[in-house]
């Protein structure tokens, strides 16, 4: 039968017979989603897919061009790279920790939850990505990466603080890499184009 936030689900490889793969139309629930290696999930333009437990890709989660939604109420886990067009934290738990790059090109919507990052298991912007501020209760903890050359607003924090972090006027596409730090720091010196650390 169809998932909801009560049932686990698997997309088995199918390399061996047909390609008969999920697409998502409209809105589906599922707890923990595992793509199997040689598997794939889609989820349409109208589509939203609920993921309430865990998310483990072995496969391609390419997911199209609908919205990941992380809809959990304790800790949920991703593991395995993962591509998305739109993404929306509503997690009213502990959190969505990555456990590897999640790749995002299109709205990021931070409603609850905080989104745990390291710098091995990044949040990567692209450059049509398109983000809101932050607020306290959910934001990124750790950083997040982004490649492209207009505006935006990077939705960080750290711990209990948050602080939302912007990029403006910019003259060519550029990679950055921001992380925000609650703690002090003690060097305030400068190298390059920086010219200011207060």
């Amino acid at each position: 039968g169809v998932p909801d936030c009560s049932t686990s689900a698997t997309i088995p490889d199918v390399s061996s017979g047909s390609n008969n793969f999920p697409t998502i139309s409209g809105t589906a629930n599922v707890n923990n989603l595992f793509i199997e290696s040689n598997a794939q999930i889609s989820i349409g333009v109208s589509g939203n897919l609920n993921v309430c437990g865990n998310l483990e890709n072995l496969g391609t989660a390419n997911i199209g061009v609908g919205t990941l939604t992380f809809l959990g109420t304790a800790i949920q886990t991703v593991s395995g790279a993962i591509e998305v067009t739109n993404m929306t934290m509503n997690n009213s738990g502990f959190g969505v920790v990555l456990d590897n790059t999640l790749t995002m090109g299109g709205s990021l919507t931070m409603t609850d939850g905080i989104l745990y990052t390291t710098s091995d298991n990044l949040l990567v912007l692209t450059s049509s990505a398109t983000t809101a501020a932050s607020n306290d209760a959910s934001f990124v903890d750790g950083p997040i990466q982004r490649t492209g050359s207009t505006d935006i607003i990077f939705p960080v924090g750290d711990g209990n603080y948050v602080a939302n972090a912007s990029l403006l006027n910019l003259s060519a596409s550029e990679t950055f890499t921001v992380q925000f730090f609650a703690s002090g720091f003690t060097d305030t010196s400068t190298t390059g184009e920086l010219e200011v650390v207060s």
